[in-house]
């Protein structure tokens, strides 16, 4: 995995526990992982400040958006509406996951606000947020012999981001599999999805590098191929008014191609070698998925190099 520069310390906030509902520095070992996956899930089920978490995505988007990383550190107030923000983020998230909304209007509302999410330009502005604040906990610990995992509120919501990714792109047959699992399992399953969220690289631009590290976990390298496609393949297909669309992905999946291309090789042994009553495991399902999204980037990437050569 690459290793990226950090955010610099004057762009570091003095108070990050203000900032961010889950605070790094309690996280270093898998008991306290537990208890910030319960706080996570306990965040996305309150109420955000408004009573329609759609409106209140889409405000948490405006201000996160809006703010001045350099002041940040000088106003402590900018820290609870950080935490506002996050909270919206997750509780949209969540209500995405559990499809809560039946009317096709909420529904048409929600798939647009999550491609207002899924939007370069605001994963860019995620991840930094997200150096932000691990920066700011690497400083936090330095006093401390064994560095812990370190896992900031951005993180909480990739790795939620992930689980709706896989849900909307599988029209929700991957959340019956989330419903069958044991409480055990469901808290088991959150924790390596947070692990695996702590693992992505400092910035977007680096993703696509997870999929052929050999340091990154299973679960990180499919939590990054969930968020490449949610940005290549599902963001432009959510996008319902033309300034939801964001940068042309043309040249950015270029450089996609020989990380797909490693990765689908890696995937096709995988499944070569599993026998038929693992290929009927959970496991075997997010497995067959990973190919499913691999071929969807594949295809999105074949059609942007003849439309790009039909146009010449």
């Amino acid at each position: 995995m690459s290793d990226s520069e950090t955010e610099p310390e004057s762009d570091v906030p003095s108070s990050p526990e203000k900032a961010c509902p889950l605070d790094p520095a309690d996280v270093s070992t898998t008991s306290t992982l537990s208890d910030s996956v319960t706080q996570l899930v306990i965040t996305s089920k309150t109420h955000s400040s408004e009573s329609d978490p759609i409106n209140a995505v889409n405000s948490a988007v405006r201000v996160l958006e809006s703010l001045d990383f350099s002041l940040i550190r000088k106003d402590e107030s900018l820290h609870g509406t950080i935490q506002e923000s996050s909270t919206s983020l997750l509780e949209f998230l969540h209500v995405v996951l559990t499809m809560s909304s039946t009317s096709v209007h909420d529904v048409r509302r929600m798939m647009e606000s999550l491609a207002h999410l899924l939007r370069q330009s605001f994963l860019n502005l995620l991840f930094q947020y997200r150096r932000l604040f691990h920066a700011l906990a690497v400083q936090e610990l330095k006093k401390v012999t064994v560095v812990p995992i370190i896992i900031s509120w951005v993180d909480g919501i990739l790795a939620k981001l992930g689980d709706v990714v896989s849900c909307v792109a599988s029209a929700m047959h991957d959340r019956y599999f989330e419903d069958e699992l044991p409480e055990a399992l469901r808290k088991r399953r959150e924790e390596d999805n947070l692990r695996a969220a702590a693992q992505l690289p400092d910035r977007w631009d680096s993703v696509p590098s997870v999929l052929t590290s050999a340091k990154a976990s299973p679960a990180a390298k499919r939590l990054a191929l969930r968020l490449l496609v949610s940005r290549y393949v599902l963001q432009p297909q959510l996008v319902l008014h033309p300034r939801v669309a964001d940068a042309p992905l043309d040249d950015s999946m270029v450089s996609l191609l020989p990380y797909l291309t490693d990765f689908m090789q890696h995937t096709v042994v995988q499944l070569s070698e599993c026998s038929p009553l693992h290929a009927q495991h959970q496991s075997g399902f997010q497995e067959r998925m990973n190919c499913a999204m691999l071929l969807s980037l594949f295809a999105v990437r074949i059609f942007r190099s003849s439309a790009r050569n039909d146009d010449n």
